[in-house]
């Protein structure tokens, strides 16, 4: 049973093909708009699916766009859980009810992570990433040493404090607000995202991690906000040997956001890969 929603903002370059509906796993709102190759966009954790509008319109309706909320975030509702399975396989519900076959996934941050587990999962045909390291130790373990105070009522000085290095300035005025007006750091969706890593050592984390990448065997672009490390970018290739890097120079945490022309180019290109 799917439920109708009619209060949604439409891109005026999209507003004839607009379909919004949600579906019945934790209630998911997502937008779908555009006619061609299907791809499937999902937004970092305490934002929303607004995030894509901008590289969206700039693919120009030439691709079946399904634009999500992740469970807790935006206009979905609150799940149960937040576990890393569980959300893949509520996105997965998503692409089964639209009948999408072998989508693109397209996800920044923390949808990044979930972008990679669906594709080591599921049948994908490429994976678009928006700055996220796929080698997160050292982040795990930064993480984990404050916990306690994610826990308790320092959460959100503690999230105030990561976000601050995510070069929110850098982006366009007029683009702005769709992180800072969209932003919703609840503790307790925070919290439930993480649980996995708070709770787990990071080197068995990572472990898990890297089997699930192996198993990708789609196209796969990684695109970063500041430049990368030859140590990462060799890690990277035996990892993921089909994937290339892209940077954005001086892009910080939200490269398609400030070019969101060249990265709609990029999704152009790994969708070229699929077809050639």
């Amino acid at each position: 049973m799917i439920e109708e929603s009619n209060q949604a903002f439409v891109p005026p370059a999209f507003a004839s093909k607009l379909i919004r509906k949600m579906t019945v796993r934790g209630l998911i709102a997502y937008d779908r708009t555009g006619d061609g190759p299907p791809i499937v966009f999902v937004h970092g954790l305490t934002y929303d699916r607004g995030m894509w509008e901008p590289v969206i319109e700039k693919l120009n309706g030439s691709f079946t766009c399904v634009n999500i909320d992740l469970p807790g975030h935006g206009e979905s509702l609150d799940a149960g859980t937040y576990g890393l399975e569980w959300v893949v396989r509520a996105v997965h519900e998503v692409i089964e009810q639209q009948q999408l076959e072998r989508p693109i996934i397209v996800g920044h941050s923390a949808g990044a992570i979930l972008a990679a587990f669906y594709a080591g999962t599921f049948p994908t045909a490429a994976v678009v990433m928006s700055d996220q390291a796929l080698r997160t130790n050292a982040f795990l373990e930064d993480i984990q040493g404050v916990q306690e105070q994610l826990r308790g009522p320092a959460f959100l000085g503690i999230w105030r404090s990561i976000e601050s290095r995510f070069g929110i300035e850098l982006i366009p005025a007029s683009r702005r607000e769709l992180v800072q007006g969209a932003t919703v750091p609840r503790q307790d969706i925070v919290l439930g995202y993480w649980r996995e890593i708070l709770d787990t050592p990071p080197a068995e984390l990572q472990d898990r991690f890297t089997a699930v990448l192996r198993r990708v065997d789609a196209p796969f672009t990684s695109v970063f906000g500041e430049d990368v490390e030859s140590e990462y970018r060799a890690w990277f290739s035996g990892i993921v040997p089909q994937g290339k890097i892209v940077v954005f120079p001086n892009s910080g945490h939200f490269p398609h956001l400030v070019d969101p022309d060249r990265f709609a180019d990029q999704i152009r290109a790994v969708a070229g890969q699929v077809r050639s």
